[in-house]
């Protein structure tokens, strides 16, 4: 992954910036930061006055875990088999007052959108972080507040996609699951923790191999200085 970001950031893969106002939505985390509570707060405050205008917002994700391949918008025949479990619980929830649509391919996706329909203006993209192929104009980071993303490590040493330095992308990160009360001191520091975290890149902690084999050469040494000292006594005697 780190390999990969290098390549999207120096310009050796291409990043595409759709015409229609993109906001994506991701995290650094593998596991629920709150994506899906976040994204359907956001098609709340896009949704029409009028119930009976076109759909101006739209959402596109992978449609992890369905059946189906490729470009697909969202009707009331689809099922989670046909177009995941996130994708279907927003369709059911808000209907046709939003275009629901799922596709592998993120920039190609939203090519096809647009001509479909051609009123959008709007599309939220869901757990997209790491598809680094749209260049989005809006990138929200979210963050557990019980786990923060700072304080982790990438897989496998820990639960992170990719390297922490990664947020340094987003144009914002909010902080989810936080209890009703947050002090002022918790809050200061976050913000610390944050900005520390975007300028740095601590490195994973040791494993149990590599913690192992520290304690197998201080051991050597250890045993090498007492031979030493042995040796001297002997010559002194």
């Amino acid at each position: 992954m780190r390999v990969r970001n290098a390549f999207y950031d120096n310009g050796l893969f291409e990043k595409e910036r759709p015409a229609l106002r993109v906001i994506s939505v991701g995290n650094l985390t593998v596991g629920g930061t709150g994506k899906t509570p976040l994204v359907e707060f956001l098609i709340k405050r896009y949704l029409p006055a009028n119930p009976d205008q076109l759909p101006q917002t739209a959402t596109l994700s992978r449609g992890y875990g369905r059946k189906t391949k490729g470009f697909r918008v969202a009707d009331g025949a689809d099922t989670a088999q046909t177009l995941g479990d996130e994708p279907v619980q927003i369709y059911r929830k808000f209907g046709r007052l939003i275009r629901v649509c799922v596709g592998e391919r993120r920039a190609d996706a939203l090519r096809q959108m647009q001509q479909l329909f051609p009123q959008l203006r709007q599309v939220l993209l869901d757990d997209a972080y790491q598809h680094r192929a749209v260049d989005p104009h809006l990138n929200l980071l979210l963050s557990d507040f019980n786990r923060p993303f700072y304080t982790d490590y990438p897989f496998p040493a820990g639960r992170l996609r990719e390297s922490r330095s990664g947020a340094k992308r987003a144009d914002a990160v909010i902080i989810t699951k936080c209890p009703d009360t947050l002090s002022s001191i918790e809050h200061l520091g976050f913000d610390l923790s944050l900005g520390n975290a975007m300028i740095e890149d601590t490195p994973p902690p040791p494993t149990r191999a590599v913690e192992k084999a520290k304690a197998k050469a201080h051991a050597k040494t250890y045993r090498k200085a007492r031979r030493g000292e042995r040796r001297a006594r002997g010559s002194r005697d």
